[in-house]
């Protein structure tokens, strides 16, 4: 399974989003797969699961699973967005991490993620959380000005 982020992305990350991204991996890498988690002859939106195939290696191709994992995509974005908003403090962020979660769970369904677990879901909002407040090394994600400004202005809250 390809990782989320690419080598040089992984490279400029944080340490938080280091941490979150090897969280996430580790709940992908122990989930148990799509075609454990359904029956080998059971339908899936009409068609009939493979028995042969493991959708964790080849899922773009595998229509199966990408009829499961489209139809349900919008569900499981709604259910993750939840998540972010019961678990973490409703601030810009956190909005902001919202509007970034359809981006990733495609990334992560196209990177063979075991997105039908509510687990792999769960470590996939911390990440997307961590993404907006941790971020890159070589990125601003304090998302301030007054805190930021360098300049001088007559007044402005701060006189001498």
């Amino acid at each position: 399974m390809p990782e989320i982020l690419t080598p040089s992305e992984y490279e400029r990350a944080t340490p938080g989003l280091k941490h979150a991204t090897n969280e996430l991996n580790k709940a992908a890498n122990s989930s148990a797969s799509l075609y454990q988690t359904a029956d080998a002859d059971r339908e899936v939106n009409g068609c009939v699961s493979n028995p042969t195939f493991d959708p964790l290696i080849n899922p773009v191709t595998d229509e199966t699973t990408q009829i499961y994992y489209r139809t349900r995509k919008d569900t499981w974005i709604e259910e993750t967005k939840k998540y972010i908003r019961q678990e973490f403090v409703h601030a810009t962020p956190t909005f902001d991490a919202e509007a970034m979660i359809p981006d990733w769970f495609d990334k992560a369904i196209d990177r063979g993620y075991p997105v039908h677990d509510a687990k792999v879901r769960k470590c996939l909002a911390r990440f997307v959380m961590a993404v907006r407040t941790d971020g890159f090394s070589d990125e601003d994600t304090t998302g301030t000005q007054m805190g930021n400004f360098q300049g001088d202005w007559r007044g402005g809250g701060f006189y001498k």
